[in-house]
């Protein structure tokens, strides 16, 4: 046997139904239209699964009430698969519903094919005004050939994104006597398998997050925040590194207080401005 012959798979034995020439075509499109309802369902249940990944039943995840122990392990055995594709339906559904995708594309062009596409719209080559054109080349392409085409798009873009960052600061030193925050320009080569690993990451960082940005750079810090918060030498200095992080994404300022003796571990400062703040509002009253 060839390693690419196709091996029958054995059914049930059933009685043969023979068909006029309508009934087949009527058949036909019955086919293509559960096929289609199908895959209009994965719209809906990314969004069913984003609320599975946020919804807590007390301190612990709502799945842990459901028996099971993780996502990955409510995915493959409530669901059926594993918790990567769980992870695309959501990111596919965020998408989707932040209108960079038709709701139609599954309809269109299938599951592979859209979350093929997803690394396109991160990188902001991909948005509503072309969609419909990505779209209806993808339609003429098998599944590897469209990953081809977005791996050339998305490398040429980020090399792109590299000369312009080295040129704006070349010109930026000559220009002004203030240097700009520098950039750093990581660039890896990833295997498949790792690939997947990382938009899996990115997506689940984007969807606890619930961050609608297209640019991953800040959600490559979180990751790298969340990995670093369990690497420290101590709880205090995971503390510390984590709210300052926290504060620079969001451009906000952090206490953080013990939760048995009320001592303030984090923002003393900042908690005695509030504090002397509170303190002068209730005299004015």
């Amino acid at each position: 046997m060839s390693k690419n012959e196709v091996v029958p798979v054995k059914a049930e034995v059933v009685e043969h139904v023979q068909l006029t020439q309508t009934q087949a075509e009527k058949l036909r499109d019955d086919v293509l239209k559960a096929k289609h309802k199908m895959e209009e369902g994965y719209f809906e249940l990314g969004g069913k699964l984003k609320d599975v990944m946020r919804s807590y039943t007390g301190e612990k995840p709502v799945y842990h009430s459901w028996g099971y122990k993780s996502f990955d392990d409510y995915c493959q055995r409530e669901l059926g698969f594993h918790q990567r594709k769980g992870y695309y339906l959501i990111e596919a559904h965020h998408k989707i519903a932040a209108g960079l995708l038709p709701q139609s594309v599954f309809k269109e062009i299938g599951f592979a094919k859209t979350i093929a596409l997803s690394p396109l719209i991160d990188e902001g080559i991909l948005d509503k005004s072309n969609a419909s054109k990505w779209i209806e080349d993808t339609k003429t392409k098998n599944l590897e050939e469209v990953k081809g085409m977005v791996k050339l798009k998305t490398n040429e873009a980020q090399s792109s994104k590299t000369t312009t960052t080295k040129t704006t600061t070349t010109r930026t030193s000559k220009s002004s006597a203030k240097s700009p925050e520098p950039v750093h320009i990581y660039r890896v080569a990833l295997y498949d398998e790792q690939w997947e690993n990382l938009q899996t990451a990115l997506a689940k960082a984007r969807t606890l997050t619930e961050s609608n940005k297209q640019s991953d750079t800040w959600l490559v810090d979180c990751i790298a925040m969340a990995f670093n918060s369990e690497a420290f030498n101590s709880k205090t200095e995971a503390l510390d590194e984590i709210l300052k992080r926290v504060e620079r994404v969001f451009s906000v300022k952090c206490i953080a207080i013990h939760d048995k003796n009320h001592e303030v571990v984090y923002g003393e400062r900042v908690a005695k401005l509030v504090a002397a703040s509170s303190k002068k509002k209730r005299e004015d009253e």
